[in-house]
């Protein structure tokens, strides 16, 4: 343990980590805020140059504008949808984890001994659940059958 942390009690460690979690969801929201309001804009200006386009550049070169609209919009795709969609991944994660690590200073460490530790199986979003609830109706399915046949 280094000097630094060895200065910290528990309680200001776990009021950083939340306050470090509280910075990572404001960042999301405040990203999200500004994101809706460009994207709304993108798309009222696409959908103002499309109701009333120049004509004389639609007929003579209809399939370009084409073209030149499909790559706006993958380019407004790529370039910032898809970054802020990236950052704000990275805030959740970060967020959730100085949660998780303020919930592991508070947990008190107290197991029953009928309470069993949960298995990976056990965990609804973990594949092996599902794997195994699929293998149990089989099996029930199986008996089933065989009990009536």
């Amino acid at each position: 343990m280094n000097s630094r942390s060895s200065n910290v009690d528990g309680k200001d460690r776990c009021d950083g980590l939340l306050k470090l979690a509280d910075f990572r969801m404001a960042r999301i929201v405040s990203r999200r805020e500004h994101e809706w309001k460009v994207t709304v804009a993108f798309w009222a200006l696409l959908a103002a140059g499309i109701a009333k386009p120049p004509t004389t550049l639609v007929k003579e070169n209809g399939f370009i504008v084409i073209l030149s609209l499909a790559l706006i919009v993958v380019s407004h795709t790529i370039l910032w949808i898809y970054p802020h969609w990236l950052r704000s991944k990275e805030d959740v994660y970060h967020s959730f984890r100085y949660t998780d690590a303020a919930e592991e200073l508070l947990r008190v460490k107290v197991k029953h001994q009928d309470q069993k530790e949960p298995q990976c199986g056990d965990i609804p979003g973990d594949p092996k659940f599902w794997a195994q609830c699929v293998t149990t109706l089989i099996e029930l399915n199986r008996s089933a059958v065989k009990e009536t046949g």
